[in-house]
C-alpha cells in the first residue's frame, strides 16, 4: 500500500470497543456501531476521495468486513469528524422520518393522594410498618 492513502475500518471509529478492541479515535468523535454502508455513503456526502474495499476485513474485527483507503490530504481528524457528524445526521433523520406521529405517553413518578397526583421530587419512600404476629 502506498503513503498517499491511510485505512479507515468501521471498528476505528466505534464508539462501544475499547481501545483494545481495535478503536483508534476518542470516544468524543465515534459513533456507536457504525456500519459500512453508513461510513460509504457518508464518504460520498462529504466528496472525500476514497476506495472502499468491502471484502477486507479487521484482525480484531473480522465478523465485520470492510476498509476505506482516505487520501492523506484530506486529514484523518477531519475525516473522522466529518464521518461521525454526518452519520449521527443521517440516523436522525432517519429516525424523523421512522417516526408513527403519535407521542409516547410516560406515566408521572410520584404518589396520587386524595385522587390528585402528588410529584415526589425528593424521592421519599414510605416506610413499612411492621405487622407484628399475635
Amino acid at each position: 500500500m502506498d503513503r498517499s492513502h491511510f485505512c479507515l475500518y468501521p471498528i476505528y471509529i466505534d464508539s462501544t470497543k475499547s481501545v483494545s478492541e481495535g478503536r483508534k479515535y476518542g470516544i468524543d468523535v465515534c459513533v456507536p456501531a457504525p456500519k459500512w454502508q453508513e461510513i460509504k455513503s457518508a464518504l460520498c456526502k462529504l466528496d472525500i476521495e476514497h476506495v472502499s474495499e468491502p471484502g477486507s476485513m479487521h484482525p480484531r474485527d473480522f465478523m465485520k468486513p470492510g476498509r476505506f483507503r482516505i487520501n492523506k490530504k484530506y486529514g484523518k481528524r477531519f475525516v473522522v469528524e466529518g464521518l461521525s457528524a454526518t452519520i449521527m445526521e443521517t440516523r436522525k433523520g432517519i429516525q424523523k422520518q421512522s417516526g408513527t406521529g403519535q407521542a409516547h405517553y410516560k406515566a408521572p413518578k410520584g404518589i396520587v393522594q386524595n385522587g390528585l397526583y402528588v410529584e415526589n421530587k425528593l424521592n421519599l419512600v414510605r416506610k413499612k410498618k411492621n405487622k407484628k404476629k399475635q
